[in-house]
């Protein structure tokens, strides 16, 4: 069963200069970062960031229960709302 393609491209987070894409398991707690770049090479540019992190399998514990959270685009100050 294929999953519907949802949440933000992978493109507009690359487009928008994102720092970085946080993935968590919610069983053991590993947690791995990737740049949108990084990620783009491994997946393509077209995938949803909700879809791909369903796809998700922990290599430690096995699981496929995952967390993330987008980091925030570079250039943007911390602290501003």
């Amino acid at each position: 069963m294929d999953i519907e393609n949802e949440g933000v491209p992978v493109s507009e987070l690359v487009r928008h200069d994102y720092e970085e894409i946080h993935f968590t398991c919610r069983t053991c707690h590993r947690h791995v970062s990737k740049s949108p770049a990084e990620l783009a090479k491994m997946v393509g540019l077209e995938i949803g960031i909700w879809t791909f992190t369903r796809r998700l399998r922990c290599a430690e514990c096995g699981q496929r229960d995952f967390t993330v959270r987008i980091g925030r685009a570079k250039g943007v100050p911390t602290g501003v709302y």
